[in-house]
């Protein structure tokens, strides 16, 4: 009950010790540094597969479109450049087609089909190849006449005519003459073992380059950020041996920040838990003192002195009533903290009407405390939904303190009102007692103990407050005290309506 954040935050330390001990856990700076080796061989290993598995598809894709090109490019070059009855071309067009043709590692051939007396014959109007013999060459031209039988442009694959993954290109073209233009465009789509040889070097200098500066980098950026979080680390182990001054105050990352601002406070609230724990321990000893003190005396004065006067005899018992209702109050208010503390305070939420409470409440009270004067101001009709027994509670005990810490002669007013600009109930009980120090005002309900201009009361516990904030809290309820010393002070809570 009373360990409160410090209890969690050493039981979290000790438990996450016990966990690290029993097994082992990799450090950010390793686990940040294995990530990028990680990065880096995935990263390669998808580079080595391109070269194996994509890079043949690729290379002979990229050959199509060259030859493609180039065949576009010699049917313009010879219908815009060709001329005479032999389609000569120009001499400058000869050099641009053969430029095109050595730059992209292909066979240009641009011929027709003449009828001779002992057959058809290819009349060959230009020529880059690198095919010398004729007789091969002829039956690469006469393959592709074949082919555009069937269509006025082909691809072919061949592995005969010229040597193995050769692609063939060719179209057909009627000229203005009649006179069907074939053109010839061939390439070989199989990279060359020297072209490999050299890909394959480039890849190994590039993977080594690449490994080295990964493992500089990886080794630079896990030191950089797992340094904040080892001595963030280190600091947290000096809360478990129970020293409260360490500060965290590293700001480089933001999440280390936040964990820092975080760790920052749980420190605090440690601190206030243990300030508060002697608080209350002084505090509760000495309200079970006093009337266990004085119960003892008067029962010993009842033994010795008035037990054959009955007029004193009811004075002492009177007391004896009085502090064993101090009692009473005292142990009920512990039992409800310990709930609150354990989480076992059990709220039950239903629809009631406020001004029922209110109406028992005026009875009680007026008929209990007529050395009071009271004044109980509410409408008929307060529909609120909340836990109505914790709601009685936080009445009861603002009311029990205005009492407590009135001036003779003591009056105190309960008001609820409608505050429909803010959309809330509004509920104020106010004393005409001694009121509370400025410097007080924002711990009240904090504190367990009353503030040093209180005196001594006859009912109550002292740490009734403290409850009253747990419950309205749970209830998300905006609640205060307003007061000023000798003038009384006024306790109040609003109620959203429903």
């Amino acid at each position: 009950m009373l360990l409160g954040w410090k209890g969690k935050m050493i039981s979290i330390i000790d438990y996450v010790n016990e966990r690290i001990q029993g097994r082992k856990v990799k450090s950010v700076g390793a686990y940040i540094f294995n990530s990028f080796l990680f990065t880096i061989a995935i990263v390669f290993i998808l580079i080595w597969l391109c070269e194996v598995v994509l890079f043949d598809g690729f290379f002979k894709e990229i050959k199509k479109n060259q030859i493609n090109s180039v065949l576009e490019d010699s049917k313009t070059m010879f219908n815009n450049e060709a001329y005479g009855s032999d389609y000569t071309l120009t001499q400058e067009g000869k050099e641009k087609l053969l430029s095109m043709s050595v730059d992209s590692n292909c066979n240009v051939v641009v011929f027709a089909i003449h009828k001779t007396s002992v057959g058809e014959k290819f009349n060959i109007y230009f020529s880059s190849s690198r095919i010398t013999e004729e007789a091969v060459l002829d039956k690469a031209l006469a393959l592709l006449v074949e082919k555009l039988k069937e269509s006025d442009k082909v691809s072919i694959m061949n592995d005969t005519y010229e040597q193995s993954d050769t692609i063939i290109m060719g179209e057909k073209l009627l000229n203005d003459d009649g006179v069907t233009m074939y053109y010839y465009v061939s390439t070989v789509v199989t990279p060359s073992r020297y072209t490999i040889e050299i890909m394959i070097l480039v890849l190994l200098v590039v993977t080594l380059l690449g490994i080295i500066i990964m493992l500089l980098l990886g080794g630079y950026y896990s030191k950089k950020i797992a340094t904040p979080l080892e001595s963030v680390a280190q600091k947290a182990k000096q809360i478990n041996a129970k020293n409260l001054d360490v500060q965290f105050s590293n700001r480089e990352y933001k999440e280390v920040s936040e964990i820092s601002d975080t760790l920052n406070y749980a420190i605090t609230e440690i601190r206030n838990s243990e300030q508060i724990q002697k608080d209350v321990i002084a505090n509760v000893s000495h309200e079970l003192r006093t009337p266990l003190t004085m119960i003892k005396s008067y029962s010993e004065m009842i033994r010795d002195l008035s037990g054959d006067n009955p007029t004193k005899r009811a004075e002492h018992l009177k007391v004896i009533l009085e502090e064993a209702d101090r009692l009473e109050y005292l142990v009920s208010d512990l039992l409800d903290l310990s709930k609150l503390k354990a989480g076992t305070y059990v709220y039950e939420y239903t629809n009631f009407n406020l001004a029922n409470n209110l109406d028992k409440m005026k009875n009680f009270y007026q008929n209990k405390y007529q050395d009071v004067e009271f004044s109980f101001t509410y409408p008929s009709k307060i529909q609120i939904f909340a836990d109505e027994k914790r709601i009685e509670q936080v009445l009861y005990n603002f009311v029990n303190n205005a009492i407590n810490y009135g001036k003779a002669p003591k009056k105190v007013w309960v008001e609820v009102k409608k505050q429909t600009d803010k959309g809330v109930w509004y509920v104020g009980i106010k004393d005409n007692g001694v009121g509370i120090a400025k410097e007080d005002l924002h711990t009240i309900f904090d504190r367990h103990f009353r503030s040093n201009n209180a005196k001594r009361v006859t009912t109550g516990s002292g740490i009734g407050l403290f409850i009253v904030k747990q419950i309205l809290s749970y209830h998300n309820f905006k609640f205060g005290v307003e007061s000023e010393l000798g003038k009384g002070s006024e306790f109040y809570f609003e109620i959203p309506i429903k």
